[in-house]
């Protein structure tokens, strides 16, 4: 396929107008070896949403009943009376360090509004609206880039807890 077609099909995707069939186009060239290099950015997007397109795990349906009792029975073995706190006892001490808070937020709060009435306005960085239009689509794409790679500690973190799960359910059914 053409690069030309594949910028076509990559601009109508992003706007939203493909079709199926040129989705599946597309994720079929990004999953060929033979990538330009201005298009990597792209063939990783096309493989995280290929791994997201994937079913989730069925959860069983009474796991939520089974927790709640497991909950319930380790609550009643670990109940501890709560301190009472007495309001009426505050020293000196504690009555000076609440003024010395609030006069630190309300420095803060007037320091905050002083600086933003000497910030100057901005102006437009961008001379035409499809220059803007450009830069937006590409913070877009470093968000959404960024925004997956985040994304890895969860998967580590859905492993770890398929694992609890398993524990869970094997220490309920003994």
């Amino acid at each position: 396929m053409k690069t030309d077609n594949i910028d076509l099909l990559l601009q109508r995707f992003y706007d939203g107008c493909s079709t199926h069939e040129e989705e599946l186009a597309l994720q079929h060239f990004f999953e060929s070896d033979h990538v330009p290099p201005h298009l990597q950015v792209e063939k990783e997007l096309f493989a995280y949403r290929k791994r997201w397109q994937t079913a989730p795990e069925e959860v069983p349906h009474d796991l939520e009943s089974r927790l709640s009792s497991l909950i319930d029975e380790w609550e009643q073995t670990e109940q501890k009376p709560i301190p009472q706190i007495r309001t009426h006892q505050y020293s000196l001490w504690h009555r000076s360090i609440a003024i010395a808070a609030s006069l630190l937020i309300l420095l803060g709060i007037s320091t905050y509004v002083w600086q933003a009435q000497r910030t100057p306005v901005y102006q437009d960085t961008c001379a035409t609206p499809q220059e803007a239009y450009v830069h937006t689509q590409r913070a877009l794409l470093m968000f959404s880039m960024n925004l997956n790679k985040g994304m890895n500690p969860l998967y580590k973190t859905q492993e770890t807890m398929a694992q609890a799960s398993q524990i869970i359910h094997q220490s309920i059914n003994y």
